[in-house]
């Protein structure tokens, strides 16, 4: 009997205490250490499908490798790793501490220890979370946990499309606030360095209005975001919440940065004067590749688009350095300063790009080198900034001797012009304060106008059960020639009306207020009768009202009735849906023309068709006023109607805002311009009931 007590207490023991891989020790944990770098104690399993649990990974026969090295990298890989590290607490106690993973830009983290009322627990983090979830509010991912006295064994996942390279570290109360006091200082003296200087360079550039100042200036300003999204402090301090900004900025940044390190070098050098062939080289093999990469990297997969702007990168670093080297071997000074200062930049992107794709371990010299080379780049550069003063202002000095010799000369004709020319002032200054009071006046009277027509238009678009609006609103100038309304009863959306004033000012202004007294009034009293009837008398009101003022207008309205939508067409462009599936077709009547005459002219007698078509749930309606489809890019090709089908088929199957957002950002991309031709409304509707 006390044999099988011994055998039992024995398998007892087995069980519950993990078996440990061949040649695996456990992680001693005492007071003494600070710090430990798991790496050498840690074993893992590549799981290439990303598809096992913790439970078939802990429970059943899965081979674990060790991991030989002093840090993980495994470069960039869409596998999901496993990982496992056996410690064991000496302390005497539980023992709180921090495991530190240090790189911000993992999309998942799964940490499994050992609960206090036994088995495990878990805990998430990673870049795919909201800062907020972290467990500790840190820049890199810090799990707090309490070792109980004893062997335990943790758990550790990852997978991610960025690539994996870390030293992942445990971190004892102590030793994680000395470290935080440690590098936390360096950090921020680090950016401030940089912020000085782009400050300082901007300045330089206000003052000496010359575009390789405005250019460096920017070149450090992406840089130091750059920095920080790769580090984790933008995601800490600027957009903790921005989930798809976090992850998808850093291959972005990254090529910004580099495109404005081009455009730097190319102002600073002149190479469009000094090196011709090599400045067609720089834009057509550095430039355009980067900007086509930036583009791609908000609209592709981050696993691609992080592989491509880190490969542009070290290629581009190499290609522009050699440039830069053979332009200083030509004697050029500006290059032989940038070919110094560069030197220490480009190394440290040779090093973190070859850390990225796992060529090099990551140690304190290749993740941190980059802060050292910039650092030193920046103040070099500096010096060489400073020595273009400086000959910019021997040249001027040149100039200036030179100079005062010609300004005698004309000062005796200049007098005798400047009195003719103080007459001529006279009468101007009197003129002009005529015309000064009239601006007021007239000024005082637009102002007044702009904020009549702003409070008469709804400023935001209605909640209701049965459809989600959004709306985009921009006048040419500050009064309008665009019209627009909801119909709401009940917490329903009964109808939306849009409407385009031909001509511009206050005159068409004035005419969109009265439009939409008429339209409101005739769409609640209209509601036994047809849309098309209802336009009718909006019509007929119209004419009544303003006469003959040679003003029309064009225009859309709806009505919804449960899952019908009655559409009239006042002569404008033809109104858009787009089904739950995503396909997107023109809305009209092949049989009959479904085009009504514009509003406000007498002389139209033809009345409105009228189409009727069902909406499901999930269907979106598009609508525009005609500055979306006439307005050009640089070249004055228009942005047209299957530049819009395009981008309303393209836009993600999200809310009504979304997708109007999305259908904008591809008219402003393609614009490329501030100012606008026309007064501009858009509006989306999405049914959502």
């Amino acid at each position: 009997m006390t044999r099988l007590r011994i055998v039992f207490a024995a398998l007892i023991f087995c069980i519950a205490i993990p078996p440990l891989h061949a040649g695996q020790k456990p992680v001693a944990i005492n007071l003494s250490r600070e710090k430990i770098n798991l790496s050498p104690h840690m074993l893992y399993y590549q799981d290439r499908a990303g598809s096992l649990s913790f439970e078939d990974v802990s429970q059943k026969e899965t081979v674990w490798e060790p991991l030989s090295a002093k840090s993980v990298n495994f470069g960039f890989t869409r596998s999901a790793y496993w990982f496992k590290i056996i410690v064991d607490n000496q302390t005497g106690d539980d023992f709180p501490c921090y495991i530190e993973i240090p790189y911000p830009i993992i999309n998942y983290i799964d940490l499994y220890y050992p609960g206090a009322k036994g088995g495990y627990e878990v805990k998430q983090t990673g870049n795919h979370y909201p800062f907020s979830h972290r467990d500790v509010l840190d820049t890199t991912f810090i799990f707090s946990i309490s070792l109980e006295q004893g062997v335990s064994t943790l758990y550790i996942r990852i997978k991610t499309s960025s690539s994996l390279n870390f030293v992942p570290t445990l971190w004892s109360p102590v030793g994680y606030v000395n470290r935080m006091n440690r590098e936390m200082p360096l950090i921020w003296i680090y950016y401030g360095l940089l912020i000085v200087m782009a400050v300082y360079h901007l300045f330089l550039f206000v003052s000496v209005r010359e575009s390789s100042y405005i250019c460096y200036s920017l070149f450090i300003t992406f840089w130091i975001f750059f920095q920080m999204t790769l580090l984790g402090h933008s995601f800490h301090y600027l957009w903790p919440e921005s989930i798809w900004w976090a992850n998808n900025s850093l291959p972005f940044l990254m090529c910004v940065t580099m495109f404005w390190v081009a455009l730097y070098g190319r102002s600073y050098i002149n190479t469009k004067v000094n090196f011709p062939l090599l400045d067609k080289l720089i834009v057509y093999f550095g430039i355009a590749p980067l900007v086509l990469c930036a583009i791609f990297s908000l609209i592709a997969d981050y696993s691609w688009t992080i592989k491509i702007a880190t490969g542009i990168t070290m290629y581009y670093s190499v290609g522009f350095y050699t440039l830069v080297l053979y332009m200083a071997y030509k004697g050029n000074r500006q290059a032989m300063f940038i070919a110094i200062g560069f030197a220490f930049l480009a190394l440290g992107l040779v090093l973190y790009v070859l850390k990225t794709f796992g060529v090099m371990p990551s140690t304190l010299f290749t993740r941190h080198f980059l802060q050292f080379g910039i650092s030193a780049m920046v103040i070099l550069l500096s010096l060489g900034m400073a020595d273009k003063i400086n000959v910019m202002k021997k040249q001027l000095l040149d100039l200036n001797v030179n100079l005062e010799k010609k300004v005698l000369a004309r000062t005796e004709e200049l007098n005798t012009a400047n009195e003719e020319l103080e007459s001529m002032n006279q009468n101007l200054i009197a003129v002009n304060e005529e015309l000064e009071e009239a601006q007021v006046i007239m000024n005082r009277d637009m102002a007044m106008a702009i904020n009549v027509q702003r409070k008469f238009f709804p400023e935001s678009p209605p909640e209701t059960g049965n459809w989600q609006v959004a709306f985009y609103f921009r006048p040419m100038s500050g009064v309008s020639g665009d019209l627009y309304d909801f119909y709401v009863s009940e917490n329903i959306l009964l109808g939306i009306s849009l409407f385009d004033v031909s001509g511009h000012g206050v005159a068409s202004g004035l005419i969109t207020m009265l439009a939409k007294s008429i339209l409101f009034r005739n769409f609640n009293e209209g509601t036994g009768i047809g849309l098309n009837e209802v336009l009718n008398k909006s019509n007929t009101d119209l004419i009544n009202e303003i006469g003959s003022v040679g003003n029309y207008l064009t225009g859309i309205i709806l009505r919804f009735t449960g899952d019908d939508v009655e559409y009239v067409n006042a002569g404008h462009p033809d109104l858009l849906m787009r089904t739950s599936g995503g396909t997107v077709r023109e809305i009209k009547d092949e049989k009959y023309q479904s085009k009504g005459p514009f509003l406000g002219v007498e002389v139209m007698e033809k009345g409105y068709g009228l189409i009727s078509f069902p909406a499901k749930k999930g269907d979106s309606l598009l609508f525009y006023t005609d500055c979306l489809m006439e307005s050009t890019d640089r070249k004055g090709n228009e942005f047209g109607i299957d530049r819009i089908i395009a981008a309303f088929s393209d836009a993600p199957a999200a809310s009504a805002a979304e997708e109007l957002d999305f259908v904008m950002k591809q008219f402003n991309l393609y614009h490329e311009k501030e100012m606008i031709s026309d007064d501009l409304t858009v509006i989306l509707a999405k049914k959502i009931s």
